[in-house]
């Protein structure tokens, strides 16, 4: 499979951030502190064999001012139900024990053979973070984005879909001193990394009790 995320689209991000700056997260500084969200995720880790995630993130280790997902962090998220970032300390929402039933039963058809296939892109720079890009042609994850949607829309959750398919990989601590040089080292490591097929096995319902899936509980294991 050719990889889709050209170098042009890469481009356009560069100039975004040489004109905009990268974003500092928050988030970063306390890092243990409580929180509350509700995701479907799968890929959680990534299905990637250990060496070749282990390279990259040695690699990006070599960035200033990063923070790097080790691969047990690493997830994709289908569907956010409720936000980590509004629900600190104390949760004001927990999710419907009848709608996490529902959410189950409606999920499990769309998976009809138990797996489906991804490929994993190479790394892709943006102000706040880096991601890989994630392909599923066979369609799986959109639809179940799109039933879960429908089923909680008029609930009162925090629902929200990522733009795209993706996993975060890593996020900005503290702002390079170097921006082109940032982006130039950023550019060697993507391009060292050939794009990966994998298989999704499982689709989960977690609970984010510290930010970004250091800390997660399943509520529900899909399939």
């Amino acid at each position: 499979m050719d990889k889709t995320f050209t170098q042009e689209r890469r481009a356009l991000l560069y100039d975004e951030i040489h004109r905009d700056d990268f974003i500092e997260d928050d988030f970063l500084v306390d890092l243990n502190q409580g929180v509350y969200g509700v995701n479907i995720t799968c890929g959680f880790p990534l299905p990637l064999q250990y060496q070749v995630y282990e390279k990259l993130y040695q690699s990006l280790q070599s960035l200033d001012g990063v923070y790097v997902y080790p691969l047990l962090q690493t997830h994709i998220t289908v569907m956010t139900i409720i936000n980590f970032k509004q629900n600190l300390d104390s949760p004001i929402l927990k999710l419907n024990s009848e709608h996490l039933e529902k959410l189950t039963s409606a999920i499990k058809p769309i998976i009809k053979k138990g797996k489906f296939d991804i490929f994993i892109d190479s790394p892709v720079l943006v102000r706040s973070a880096a991601f890989l890009p994630i392909y599923n042609p066979s369609g799986e994850i959109g639809e179940i984005r799109k039933t879960a949607f429908e089923l909680l829309c008029n609930e009162q959750y925090d629902l929200s879909i990522p733009p795209a398919i993706h996993s975060t990989i890593l996020r900005i601590e503290k702002k390079p001193s170097d921006t082109s040089s940032f982006i130039d080292i950023f550019d060697r490591i993507s391009s060292n990394f050939s794009i990966h097929s994998a298989q999704i096995q499982e689709i989960y319902v977690t609970e984010e009790i510290k930010p970004y899936m250091r800390d997660a509980k399943f509520l529900a294991k899909i399939f």
